[in-house]
């Protein structure tokens, strides 16, 4: 055999090789399929990543903005990074959670937001998510090597005051690196998109 048509069979093996494993994707990328959440009672819905866990209760280093004390989510789901592309990284866990406030008033859902918004840190505003009119703020804090920032957004309908809240948290083992730019990105974007997968429909309908 000649040596050009050694060359080109090298060069196909390591097509071959690369193909089926340099087009394999982190947990995180755009071709991760979505579950969907629904609760029928209020007519609530959102979509996630598959990877994602779904847990009874938040249990990080770093507290939320709102689950902790006063409210008990109705459903969370969680992204941990274990076992996956951002395993070494000083990513924690992304978080999103869901809950109601029952027999609320318009003044009560929004005072939920305002506490929290501690102008010109952290002011709170409306603001539309998928035609869909909530209250907003976002805030971080934490310490000791750990670190969170979160959204939070409120919106009344039907007597009831939904909550809604995005965790980022981030931890600093031994030998953790940083993240990159196109990783945070990647992270921050399926967090955002949950939030602009929420539709109420039936019994909570807009």
């Amino acid at each position: 055999m000649s040596l050009r048509w050694v060359l080109l069979a090298f060069f196909l093996a390591s097509v071959s090789v690369w193909a089926q494993t340099g087009a394999a994707k982190p947990a995180a990328s755009d071709t991760v399929p979505l579950a969907t959440y629904t609760d029928p009672a209020h007519g609530v819905s959102f979509r996630y990543p598959v990877v994602w866990k779904r847990v009874r209760q938040l249990d990080d280093y770093c507290q939320s903005a709102l689950f902790s004390d006063k409210l008990r989510p109705t459903a969370a789901v969680e992204f941990t990074g274990g076992g996956n592309y951002y395993r070494n990284t000083i990513l924690g866990s992304l978080d999103f959670q869901y809950g109601i406030v029952r027999n609320s008033s318009p003044a009560t859902c929004r005072k939920l937001v305002d506490d929290y918004a501690s102008a010109p840190d952290w002011p709170a505003s409306d603001k539309m998510v998928n035609s869909i009119a909530f209250r907003h703020v976002s805030g971080g804090e934490c310490g000791l090597g750990h670190g969170i920032s979160w959204e939070l957004y409120t919106t009344f309908r039907n007597g009831n005051c939904f909550v809604f809240e995005e965790d980022f948290t981030t931890a600093r083992p031994d030998n953790a690196r940083e993240l990159t730019p196109g990783e945070m990105k990647a992270l921050l974007r399926h967090l955002d998109a949950i939030m602009r997968s929420v539709t109420f429909e039936g019994a909570g309908g807009r």
